[in-house]
């Protein structure tokens, strides 16, 4: 074995020993679920414009940084069930799923500070006039070195979660948060960067409330 072929094994097991060991998907409570299926239950949420109900089911996951130095992330999400409604997920920029299939978050990796969590964001939104279902989803993260201006080489495969969120159509649904309260919330850019004081524009509003549960919805600050 010559020593460029050693070299280039050497390079590929520590890279990949060093995204396993770097990162980890974490639930609300900070708990790691890498390699993990973790069940989202269904609950319903007043729209703030219509103030109707709609239903709809959190991951609560993120992507955790475990490292001392920034990394650059792309999550892909591979639907493999969804039996009605919208998958979404907003991990840097948002997109929408309505079919099954395999999807990249973007061209553009995105960065996650040094010790720090980033929210997935994650959701399963079923149809309207829709009882039951449920939405099967694996999310996978890949790791990618940055050559500015905003081109990304892929480095190694990181960790991933099954996420399977289930609509049984229970009856007391609707009561499940009604003594939820917000403890705590923080603001991120659409690049994953936590804002302490955001201006007007789109941001991710991540909550925390009192039963550990979190929260993380697109909203527009004006």
């Amino acid at each position: 074995m010559n020593k460029f072929l050693l070299i280039t094994v050497f390079t590929i097991l520590y890279t990949s020993a060093f995204a396993a060991n770097t990162a980890q998907f974490v639930d609300a409570n900070g708990n790691d679920v890498s390699g993990k299926t973790v069940e989202a239950f269904v609950s319903t949420e007043e729209n703030p414009l219509t103030q109707e109900l709609t239903y709809v089911a959190y991951s609560n996951l993120s992507f955790k940084n475990t490292e001392n130095e920034d990394a650059f992330v792309k999550i892909t999400s591979n639907i493999s069930e969804l039996s009605n409604g919208t998958h979404q997920i907003c991990f840097g920029s948002c997109i929408y799923h309505d079919k099954v299939g395999e999807y990249s978050q973007g061209a553009n990796a995105v960065p996650v500070a040094a010790n720090s969590a980033m929210p997935l964001a994650a959701e399963w939104i079923p149809a309207d006039g829709a009882t039951s279902g449920q939405c099967v989803v694996e999310y996978k993260a890949a790791f990618f070195s940055e050559t500015p201006p905003f081109s990304y080489e892929y480095l190694a495969d990181g960790p991933s979660v099954k996420v399977i969120y289930k609509f049984d159509g229970s009856g007391g649904i609707n009561n499940l948060h009604a003594d939820r309260k917000v403890v705590a919330e923080s603001y991120y850019d659409l690049l994953g960067c936590q804002i302490e004081n955001p201006n007007s524009g789109i941001y991710i509003k991540r909550m925390i409330y009192n039963d550990g549960s979190v929260k993380a919805v697109k909203v527009h600050v004006k």
